[in-house]
């Protein structure tokens, strides 16, 4: 019996007939399709036949069990005519067409914490890495050519799957797709694959986006705990080992433990083993766990210009990439799972390093300002010293007529406190005891009021000496005060500047102690970076500083802070291209 809905626009009717039907719009029972194809190349097959060859045990034509027919995901594919997209699936309670629109996973169990295995996928942009996370979720969901399982999105098809994706422009090949690394996780059973996908490298945006991408590959794997592989994905036609492909390698072997190197898969995309232009894998400098050799156009070929060469070609591949995917899942847990411990402590040495030169490039530039600032000190303290030269003789030399004590034959009364002969030629026998002062006031200097009549002083002060005042011409020195403050004024300006230089040295003894510091704890850092992977690629992390502190070293104006600086930049130098013999 035949029966007719009428339905939109999209689905016009729904034929439903004995155990099959056939949407009578862009898309058709699969048996349907294929017996289509097979009579359109006058192959001899009766339909009844095909038919009755491709039904499921105790299954018959007059079944009243209607299946219901897979059709486009989404409503705006629903006129193209692509077969690969349908998969009768059982019907369910109700309508079964409409469970069908609102189909959604399977519900996964729990896995088993012992049962995790974790694979990171990296790669230059374009390599195929996205293609073999769609191929695998085909493997790991039962995708077919029928029913594609789509966990990211491509230029011809919409994700299918409820993952999340961070891809950008799927249109654009010269771009990295992926943004932000994603884990795709699969559970079966009571076991978990787990796919991080990442950031391709050698993308059209520089070498400072592929330093951002790594930073983010390495703290995702840090995140992730535990993994099981890496997935090293390389586009298997390309003719020769470009520039590209070696600035992927030396990241890839400058940026992974030596811990997780026994754990690496090579899938070579786009290729079969035979025309894979890699014949070896030594030109590469790594050596793979397992080389894998994948080629799936599933994903890249338009489905509405499907034609039967390209199908029966698509149908090989298709059947060889699953088979590769499974060798893939079973490789992945047959290594032994590597704790990201070492990725951390990568991490932090690393970070370590860029610190330490940072806070180098701070010291030089601080013992450049403070040798500037002794300079200064010292130029002021030539300059003042030099001045002070002109005001150092504040004195003169100055002849005049002064009257000095001259010794004579004869004694003369003197007034101590007055520094005078009061009585020259003093007829009083001389009294050699300067402290007999009631002897000394019968001289006749003295008044009747006992003070003397020179000097006003009285006889205590007085006493009997061999001397008289006499006048005499003499030389003294004169001080100008004005010269002289000048001189103390220049000489003061010297000592606060030599102050500052003393100051200035011991600071500078102090920042140069502490640039050794830095460059001997670098070079510790470096072995420890050495021991955790011996093929770091240390010129990547300090070229930026060489060409910095290069350039910086132009501008600095002191012999000695250049002297400096060329002296840790040489340390750098050394530590780069001697890193294999630290």
């Amino acid at each position: 019996m035949l029966r007719f809905i009428k339905k939109t626009n999209t689905i016009k009717y729904i034929l439903f007939a004995s155990s099959y039907f056939t949407v009578q719009s862009s898309y058709c029972h699969p048996t349907i399709i294929a017996y289509k194809h097979i009579k359109s190349q006058n192959s001899p097959v009766d339909f009844n036949d095909f038919m009755n060859n491709h039904q499921k045990p105790n299954e018959s034509v007059n079944n009243t069990t209607t299946n219901v027919a897979n059709t486009a995901n989404t409503a705006n594919t629903a006129n193209t005519t692509n077969t690969t997209n349908i998969k009768p699936v059982q019907p369910q309670q109700g309508f079964g067409f409409l469970n069908y629109f609102n189909r959604t996973s399977q519900p996964q169990s729990q896995p088993n914490p012992n049962k995790v295995y974790r694979m990171l996928i990296f790669g230059e942009t374009g390599s195929g890495k996205s293609t073999l996370i769609n191929t695998m979720t085909n493997y790991l969901r039962d995708g077919s050519l029928k029913n594609l399982k789509v966990a990211i999105p491509t230029m011809y098809l919409k994700t299918t799957e409820e993952f999340k994706n961070s891809e950008f422009d799927v249109r654009n090949n010269g771009k990295s797709q992926t943004k932000e690394p994603i884990e795709y996780k699969f559970n079966i059973n009571d076991e978990q694959i787990c796919i991080l996908d990442t950031p391709g490298l050698c993308d059209t945006e520089g070498l400072e986006k592929d330093n951002e991408n790594l930073e983010k590959i390495v703290n995702s794997a840090i995140k992730i705990d535990k993994l099981s592989g890496i997935i090293l994905v390389m586009n298997g036609t390309n003719s020769r080992i470009n520039n590209n492909i070696k600035h992927v390698l030396n990241m890839f072997n400058g940026f992974f433990p030596d811990s997780i190197m026994n754990n690496i898969i090579v899938v070579f995309t786009c290729c079969r083993e035979e025309t894979c232009n890699f014949k070896s894998l030594d030109k590469l400098g790594i050596k793979p766990h397992k080389v894998i050799y994948m080629n799936n156009s599933a994903f890249s070929v338009d489905p509405r210009k499907y034609n039967l060469e390209a199908d029966q070609i698509t149908n090989i591949e298709w059947n060889k990439s699953m088979e590769m995917s499974k060798n893939i899942v079973n490789e992945l847990k047959s290594l032994s799972t590597t704790s990201t411990f070492e990725f951390a402590q990568m991490f932090k040495i690393r970070n370590s390093i860029k610190s330490k030169l940072h806070d180098s490039k701070l010291k030089i530039l601080e013992l450049q300002k403070i040798q500037d600032e002794y300079q200064q000190a010292k130029n002021a303290a030539d300059i003042h010293g030099a001045t002070s030269e002109q005001f150092k003789n504040y004195t003169i030399k100055k002849t005049v007529e002064k009257e000095v004590f001259e010794e004579t034959p004869y004694h003369s009364t003197i007034c101590g406190k007055c520094n005078k002969v009061c009585h020259s030629h003093c007829g009083l026998e001389e009294i050699k005891n300067k402290d007999n002062s009631s002897a000394i006031a019968n001289c006749a200097c003295f008044r009747s009021n006992n003070l003397c009549q020179e000097c006003g002083c009285d006889p205590s002060t007085h006493y009997h000496d061999r001397k008289d005042m006499v006048l005499k011409m003499v030389t003294l020195d004169e001080e100008l005060t004005d010269i002289k403050n000048k001189y103390l004024a220049e000489m003061q300006h010297v000592n606060d500047a030599t102050k500052q230089m003393t100051s200035h040295e011991l600071v500078m003894k102090g920042i140069e102690t502490s640039i050794a510091q830095i460059k001997q704890s670098i070079i510790q850092d470096v072995k420890d970076l050495k021991k955790i992977c011996k093929n770091y690629n240390l010129v990547n992390e300090l070229i930026n500083t060489i060409v910095q502190m290069e350039q910086e070293k132009l501008l600095l104006k002191t012999v000695e802070s250049q002297k400096t600086c060329q002296e840790f930049i040489d340390m750098l130098k050394y530590l780069a291209d001697n890193f294999a013999d630290i």
